[in-house]
């Protein structure tokens, strides 16, 4: 498996509690530190400081939205090049499309375990990212079944 560098946390933007802290307790008993939002406000807020080395966000956030969210932190210089990973729930894949043409690097559908998003986020992290505008899926069981471009 590989291993986020524990000096830079990740930050986890969803606004469903119990999925936030299921994949922040997951990645902390890891060692992974870990930065969380309920919102696009609250991620802006708090994508400052510490700088995040991946961006995990759900794209069923609230108004304004997650594609929003994703493209404000793709225009801002200071975020620009942090890797952003989407949860997709919906089960339709235009919800992908439009995350991956908003700026994420890949997307994970959900059902998705906390193990396939620390990897995913370690592999994005360390530069072995899945080509811009891949896809990661999972199967219904949450395992990783492929990666798509």
């Amino acid at each position: 498996m590989h291993v986020i560098k524990r000096c830079s946390p990740i930050l986890i933007v969803e606004d469903h509690l119990d999925t936030r802290e299921m994949y922040a307790w997951y990645l902390r008993t890891r060692g992974v530190r870990v930065v969380e939002a309920c919102n696009s406000d609250q991620a802006l807020h708090r994508v400052r400081h510490p700088k995040p080395a991946v961006i995990v966000v759900d794209l069923s956030l609230p108004a304004p939205g997650a594609c929003k969210l994703i493209r404000t932190l793709r225009v801002d210089a200071p975020t620009r090049r942090i890797p952003i990973i989407a949860l997709n729930g919906f089960g339709y894949q235009h919800y992908s499309d439009e995350a991956l043409q908003a700026g994420c690097c890949c997307v994970l559908v959900k059902p998705c375990l906390p193990e396939v998003l620390a990897e995913v986020a370690a592999i994005v992290r360390g530069g072995e990212s899945p080509r811009d505008g891949a896809a990661v899926r999972t199967d219904t069981c949450g395992t990783l079944a492929r990666i798509i471009g």
